[in-house]
């Protein structure tokens, strides 16, 4: 398993194989499922698969678990402990599968437990109730239910089944309650180093710092070695003797995957959105290139969405937008890259463009808007977005081909206060730095090219 260290939080303009990627996985709270089985033969359209046809987890509305900020209500799920069970499992949207070597995983849901009754006692005899897995059914990211004699306990582990490496809380949490868990799986470097979190909880106003996780697993245990080597593409819920009876609600998943595990983090963190509603079309990236006599846009969108609209929109200050062109697409084209050659007048001068994105409901969101000069310089970085910033600097670089840049943020003082390699694609990418770190002040960025050319662009937060 690999960790990626440069610090690349969400690149909207370079796709390569080091560029911020990723996506919402999973965004379920069973608000339109029928009641009883969630089964495909009482319920098709949920996109839950059973495994072998036995008793199944089952859809109630009867007591709702409901927690403040979290999308939640209304329909959840009631998973058994009970031999023969059938163990369903969701596709991640759109059929997304990742690579185990070079993610990291958040997983979000609520969680009520009636009473002792139906689960076994906190420790390493007892099997998970929820999980990711790979398409072979090999799970890793693992969430416990058990008991101390009194109170309701949970625990994490990094693969599955009734393993001595499940760690548990030791917090007296209650039953017949709905807490929100909150899981993160970061990949490391090595077979020992994968880093498991859980919070309990939290607050969602910003990601949770791994200091305040009520369990995390971080030492030198072994890591699921079947998910290392092929996709992960699925949550499961596990109904087994061994595991517990629970109700579960707004279960959501995403990951990031790039340049650095604590980017790889913040994106996916972003991406899962636990305080709001996620948007239902969200544009991983936006490119805009400089061609003969035109430009070359071209865009990628996750979807929820049934359908999306994509209007293309062009500008010549980068403020008064109009549409020139418009896509519409089913949620299935929709995961599919889009592109566009603007041949307009327009073009031969400096262009902004922008996308306008608009839903099935009628919901419009923007894109970031992208820069082509007339004059554009081989590379440059052209301008650091919103200035002052707050926590993350949006940085727009332009190139007229594939290079690597190495990224500097200098102090007034003149110290190298950070550093990292990114590699962009042909036109203008916009590369987001998490300076969060960073004390209130004045800063420099500079970007140095592979060619020997050098750019630097001033930013204060």
């Amino acid at each position: 398993m690999k960790q990626f260290l440069p610090l690349i939080a969400f690149v909207l303009g370079a796709i390569t194989t080091n560029a911020q990627t990723g996506s919402l996985l999973i965004n379920d709270n069973f608000t339109t499922l029928n009641a009883g089985d969630l089964s495909p033969a009482n319920n098709a359209s949920s996109g839950w698969t059973g495994q072998n046809n036995s008793p199944y987890v089952q859809v109630a509305s009867t007591t709702p678990m409901v927690y403040s900020g979290y999308a939640s209500g209304t329909n959840y799920v009631t998973v058994a402990r009970a031999n023969s069970a059938d163990d369903p499992y969701k596709n991640f949207i759109g059929s997304t599968t990742v690579n185990a070597a070079a993610s990291s995983f958040y997983v979000s849901f609520v969680v009520r437990v009636a009473n002792s009754a139906n689960t076994g006692p906190a420790g390493g005899t007892l099997d998970e109730v929820v999980s990711l897995r790979n398409a072979a059914g090999t799970a890793l990211c693992s969430f416990y239910l058990g008991d101390d004699g009194t109170n309701l306990e949970m625990g994490i582990a990094k693969g599955s089944g009734a393993s001595a490496s499940t760690v548990w809380t030791n917090n007296n949490y209650s039953f017949n309650t709905t807490y929100l868990v909150i899981l993160k799986y970061n990949f490391v470097s090595g077979n020992t180093n994968d880093q498991m979190y859980m919070w309990v909880n939290p607050s969602l106003a910003s990601e949770p710092t791994t200091g305040t996780a009520a369990l995390s697993i971080t030492g030198a245990t072994t890591d699921p070695t079947a998910p290392g080597t092929s996709a992960i593409s699925a949550l499961q819920l596990q109904q087994i003797n061994s595991g517990a009876t629970a109700d579960f609600d707004g279960f959501k998943a995403a990951y990031g995957t790039g340049s650095t595990q604590a980017a790889n983090s913040a994106f996916a963190w972003s991406t899962l959105s636990p305080a709001g509603a996620t948007l239902p079309v969200k544009i991983s990236y936006f490119n805009a290139a400089k061609g003969t006599d035109y430009n070359t846009l071209n865009w990628r969108a996750e979807c929820t969405s049934a359908q999306a609209t994509f209007v293309v929109e062009r500008s010549s200050n980068g403020t008064d937008f109009t549409a020139i062109n418009t896509f519409t697409a089913t949620q299935q084209r929709c995961q599919q890259p889009f592109d566009f050659t603007d041949y307009g007048t327009a073009a031969k001068g400096t262009v902004y463009y922008r996308l306008k994105v608009i839903d099935e409901n009628g919901k419009v969101n923007y894109s970031a808007i992208v820069k082509v000069a007339a004059d554009q310089n081989d590379m440059q970085l052209v301008s650091v977005a919103p200035n002052p910033v707050i926590n993350v600097a949006n940085i727009s670089i332009a190139s007229v081909k594939k290079d690597n840049v190495e990224l500097q943020v200098i102090s007034m003082e003149g110290k190298v206060v950070y550093k990292t390699l990114v590699t962009v694609q042909p036109g203008t990418s916009v590369v987001n730095l998490d300076v969060t770190s960073l004390q209130k002040g004045m800063y420099i960025i500079k970007g140095s090219f592979a060619n020997g050319g050098m750019s630097t662009v001033k930013f204060s937060k």
